[in-house]
């Protein structure tokens, strides 16, 4: 007999008159099932964890970031830091801002660009005042324009000869028709004289309006200069006023009612 054989001997010996006690079957059975359902109950509560715990992971990372808010309902400081580089959260539109200004920007969240898109609302372009016709200025009144010829709403001052003081408005149409008139003052009145000695001096012929002597003429690009085919010009001078008018496309009738119906003042 070997010592395993021995010993197996001597344990069925040593058990072989004891008896389970009565109901040890039973409370072992109550024992594994209770085993079973601790077991169950707690994948279940591991389960709710892990969901509960991924939702706001998932809200994180899909939700666009928020910047800090200071305590008050103030906006945060610039220079404190903000995490994940997040820029501090812009006043909601239509919102005074804490300099008391009223914010006009919008903020929104777009996948190409970033967590914030700014867009500025660009103020409302002023509405200038109505033009007039424009026929006021320079110190000179206009009583005629021809008709369908409209006022361009500028005014072009000091661009006309080698003196200061002269102011131009144009009237027109389409680009095609128009009429401009100068009027010179003070020193700029002696360099449209001196253009007109110039006419006199190549040949052209003097005429009338209100009295005094103009000359209604073509000249080149070289002011002064007479040419057949040039641009239509009627100027004159008058104590104190230089009065020139270029014109395009206009009977020369026309622009003779111009020059006769402007006044002084």
């Amino acid at each position: 007999m070997n010592v395993e054989e021995t010993l197996r001997k001597a344990i069925d010996e040593r058990v072989a008159e004891v008896r389970p006690p009565a109901g040890l079957a039973q409370a072992v059975r109550r024992r594994r099932a209770r085993r079973r359902t601790w077991y169950g109950v707690a994948a279940v509560a591991a389960a709710t964890a892990v969901i509960a715990g991924a939702f706001p992971a998932y809200q994180a990372l899909t939700a666009p970031p928020q910047a800090p808010v200071l305590s008050g309902g103030g906006s945060p400081d610039p220079a404190l830091p903000t995490p994940g580089g997040v820029e501090p959260a812009l006043p909601s539109p239509g919102v005074s801002a804490p300099d008391g200004k009223r914010d006009e920007s919008t903020a929104t969240f777009s996948p190409e660009t970033g967590p914030f898109e700014v867009t500025a609302t660009a103020e409302p372009e002023a509405t200038p005042a109505p033009a007039g016709d424009g026929r006021e200025y320079g110190g000179i009144a206009i009583g005629h324009i021809p008709g369908g010829l409209k006022w361009n709403g500028q005014t072009l001052e000091n661009t006309f000869g080698s003196a200061p003081s002269t102011y131009s408005r144009m009237w027109g149409v389409d680009g095609e028709k128009w009429v401009q008139v100068i009027v010179y003052r003070g020193a700029a009145v002696g360099d449209l004289a001196a253009r007109l000695a110039g006419y006199r001096e190549q040949g052209a012929k003097p005429i009338r309006i209100n009295g005094h002597e103009a000359f209604q003429v073509r000249t080149g690009e070289a002011m002064g200069l007479l040419m057949e085919k040039g641009q239509p010009v009627l100027a004159w001078t008058q104590p104190g006023y230089g009065i020139e008018i270029l014109s395009h496309d206009v009977a020369e009738s026309e622009v003779r009612a111009v020059a006769e119906s402007i006044e002084t003042k």
